[in-house]
Order: structure tokens, then C-alpha cells, then sequence
């Protein structure tokens, strides 16, 4: 039996000053000792306290401009920042050599706090799978050929793939979207394991704390504890969850608090506790008006972005193109008779699974694009 501990790296390019609350972020990562970050910055870290398991490597935005051009091709267009969270899926190019050795990569965002990541990734847990979690907080990769470029690979759907992406300077979300999920299931045996509960993702709608992934929207708190994440709802339960993501929302720090022991609420990070706290805890009028401003925004520019990338037409044209293939597939299994009933229970065998369906969708959009063009 192997008993070795499978290495891993999470790779975080960040320009730019950090959020108030980043050394926070740098303890929780401190105590998951047995997990490397690259931390890839501009900024002087003099004044933080970094645990040993964070590696820094000095780089100027225009110096990744360089790697990217380097690494991808020239025709790749990054002119700021932030349009870096299209080029995560592609940390294991763009960190290839710093990365060699380790059996995963993947990236993070550095507004979350972390729990005990190991606690849910046992030896088992990354056996059974290629990829680990979704959207562009938190995803793990194994570190093989195939890991490292299954950003290339495309696939017949609404969302951008890497050239559309990367041949824009608009942001367009490449590491967030469905696309990428339905990329890896098509072309992946193994399952992709979503991390679905055992993660807190504040919903952005909501002033409150109310999780994406929980089962009840109810009104959370998260707590940190000696390096443990928990998950608290109103209605009494609680759950060690893996991070906390705030979605880059405003979070004050009360200036005697413990870094070891401390609570997370929806406008920042306290010490004090009260039995009733969902009841006494009521945000200022100022900081519900503040945070919905905000919410405005960050919907107007999500479907600016949707309507300037052309997301609108590549989908409306998938939706036409799927459902003209499907009435000639019925229609031909129609005529077939007695031959589509003597096939049903092998083609029922054959893609029971999530994977085999969609590749059975997948081959009949291909069938249809070759004799039809829009």
C-alpha cells in the first residue's frame, strides 16, 4: 500500500495591494504546512509574517505579460491584472518549471480563508479524480501532460474556449464557466469531484452570509478555530467546511483579534460571540445600500462583458444547432422500428453514466455540424 502524500501547489499570481485582511489569509494558509503556494507578486512583503509553506517569486505585471506571450503565443492579450483570472486554467504552462515535482497544481483566490484542506482531501479522495472543485476560487489539477493543457481542449457549447478568450482583452470569465466543467467530463474517465458541500461560497445577492452550495439558504457565520473552518446557520447546525470565499467584498478587522480564534461575519472579522447573535447582529441602512450598489455593478459589468464577448449568439446558435440535432435523431430512430428497441438496453448500458451521455450529445452535434452550416 502506498502511504506517500501527494504534493501540491496552488499557484497565486496577485498584482496590486492586498485586501486589508491578508494576513489573516496567510495564517490560514500557514497551518495547511503540508501544501505549497506560490505566491507571484509585485508588492514588498516586509511587513506580513509569512508561513514557511508560502513561496514568493518577485514579478512585474509586465514581466507575466512576457511568460504569457512567451508560453501561450504573442496573439494573447492581457492588458491588465485582472484578466488573469482567464488565465488560471493555464498556470500549469505559464508555471510549468516552478511547478515540476508536484503531483497537483491548481489556483486560489486570496480573498477566502482556508480550513483544513487536507482533512477532505484524503489519499482516496485524489485517486478518484483528475480535478478537484470549480469556478476560479479554488481548483486542483493533476500535474500531468494532460492536467497542464486540458484548458486547450474544446468543446461545442455556448461558452468561450481558450482562443476566444485569451484573444480578447476583455475579462470573459474563462476559469468560472460551465465550459470548463463539461470540457473535463467529456474528455476525463475519472469523475470531477465538485467539493459541492464542503465549501462556503457567500452568495454576492445577499448582504447576509447565505451559502451558493448549501442545501438551506439560511443565514451563516463562519468560524475559525486552531486551524479548523466552521459553517454555522441560524437554524443550529454546523459543518467543518475546506475555505470561506467573500467575494471581494468589504471586511473590517476589530483591532484585538486573535488570528487562532475568531468569527467571520457578512462586513468583517470579530472576536465576541452572543448566543442570540443572528438576532442581535443588524447591518447599518448605510452598509445594506453600499453592498447593493456593489451587487449592481458587478451584474451591469457581468452582462456587459456577456454581450461585448458575443455570449448571446454563441448561445443562441448551440440551442438551434442542438435542437434541429435532436428532431433528426428522433425522427430517424422513428423510422428505425424494431431496430431502436433491440439497441435500447445495450445504449442504456453503454451510457449510463454522466460522461457517456453527454458524449453520446456530444457525437450527434458533431453528426449534424458536418451536414449543416448556420
Amino acid at each position: 500500500m502506498n502511504n506517500k502524500e501527494s504534493k501540491i501547489c496552488l499557484v497565486v499570481p496577485y498584482f496590486g495591494t492586498f485586501k486589508n485582511y491578508f494576513q489573516l489569509w496567510l495564517d490560514s494558509v500557514g497551518v495547511n504546512s503540508t501544501i505549497d503556494f506560490l505566491l507571484v507578486t509585485d508588492q514588498k512583503l516586509s511587513e506580513y509574517q509569512l508561513p514557511n509553506n508560502i513561496h514568493v517569486k518577485e514579478m512585474t505585471f509586465q514581466e507575466m505579460q512576457n511568460r504569457i506571450h512567451q508560453k501561450l503565443g504573442s496573439w494573447c492579450q492581457i492588458t491588465y491584472p485582472y484578466k488573469l483570472c482567464d488565465y488560471k486554467p493555464a498556470y500549469g504552462v505559464l508555471f510549468e518549471e516552478e511547478l515540476d515535482g508536484y503531483d497537483w497544481f491548481g489556483f486560489c483566490d486570496t480573498d477566502m480563508i482556508f480550513g483544513d484542506i487536507r482533512h477532505f482531501l484524503s489519499e482516496e479522495r485524489l485517486a478518484a479524480t483528475d480535478k478537484i472543485g470549480e469556478g476560479g476560487m479554488f481548483v486542483l489539477l493533476r500535474n500531468s501532460e494532460d492536467g497542464k493543457h486540458y484548458f486547450e481542449k474544446e468543446y461545442p457549447t455556448w461558452g468561450v474556449n481558450h482562443k476566444e478568450a485569451y484573444s480578447t482583452s476583455n475579462v470573459t470569465q474563462f476559469d468560472e464557466t460551465d465550459y470548463m466543467n463539461r470540457v473535463f467530463d467529456l474528455t476525463h474517465e475519472k469523475p470531477h469531484d465538485l467539493l459541492y458541500d464542503e465549501i462556503g461560497d457567500t452568495r454576492p445577492k445577499t448582504f447576509d452570509f447565505r451559502s451558493v452550495k448549501a442545501i438551506f439558504l439560511e443565514k451563516e457565520l463562519y468560524r475559525y478555530q486552531d486551524g479548523k473552518l466552521y459553517r454555522m446557520g441560524e437554524r443550529g447546525y454546523v459543518k467543518e467546511v475546506m475555505w470561506v470565499h467573500f467575494l471581494a467584498r468589504e471586511m473590517l478587522i476589530t483591532r484585538e483579534l486573535d488570528p487562532k480564534n475568531y468569527w467571520m461575519v457578512p462586513n468583517g472579522f470579530v472576536t465576541s460571540y452572543q448566543e442570540d447573535f443572528f438576532e442581535a447582529y443588524q447591518p447599518t441602512r448605510e452598509e445594506i445600500e453600499r453592498y447593493q450598489e456593489r451587487y449592481r455593478q458587478i451584474v451591469s459589468n457581468k452582462w456587459i462583458k456577456r454581450i461585448k464577448n458575443g455570449w448571446f449568439q454563441r448561445r443562441i446558435r448551440y440551442t438551434f444547432r442542438k435542437t434541429r440535432s435532436n428532431l433528426l435523431t428522433n425522427r430517424s430512430s422513428a423510422y428505425n422500428g424494431t431496430a431502436q428497441h433491440s439497441t435500447a438496453q445495450h445504449s442504456t448500458a453503454q451510457h449510463s453514466t454522466r460522461k457517456n451521455r453527454d458524449y453520446c450529445s456530444f457525437y450527434r452535434w458533431e453528426n449534424f455540424r458536418t451536414q449543416t452550416v448556420l
